[in-house]
């Protein structure tokens, strides 16, 4: 099954849910996840993935026709190296100063490959 068509079984159960956002009450709300073999080409920076990652949910609630208000991210990756930490938040930070919202955090957790999982929401 493709993604349209998953989204076509969801239909009836989850209502609100849209192909990249869903809006409940004026607020817009989406969510991302991207994975490093899939998403992130070799030798991307752990600034230019973070950038990239809420980026891609920041632009879901620009398409929605909204002003993006803020956004998180949970970070899974093998190992916690300060560094990159440090560099992915300086992008997602970047990322929402440059349309005017703010980066609020999100969630650590092991796993296998580097992903990534962003949420943004605005009005």
């Amino acid at each position: 099954m493709d993604e349209r068509s998953a989204l076509a079984a969801l239909a009836d159960r989850v209502g609100e849910a849209g192909d990249d956002a869903a809006v409940i009450d004026g607020l817009v709300l989406t969510t991302d996840m991207l994975h490093e073999r899939t998403d992130f080409p070799d030798g991307t920076t752990r600034y230019t993935a973070g950038w990239r990652a809420v980026g891609a949910s920041l632009s879901d609630v620009a398409a929605m026709g909204a002003s993006a208000r803020g956004a998180v991210a949970a970070y899974g990756a093998p190992a916690f190296d300060g560094d990159d930490l440090l560099a992915f938040v300086d992008g997602a930070t970047d990322v929402c100063a440059a349309v005017g919202a703010e980066y609020v955090g999100g969630d650590l957790d092991g796993h296998e490959e580097f992903t990534v999982a962003t949420t943004a929401f605005g009005r």
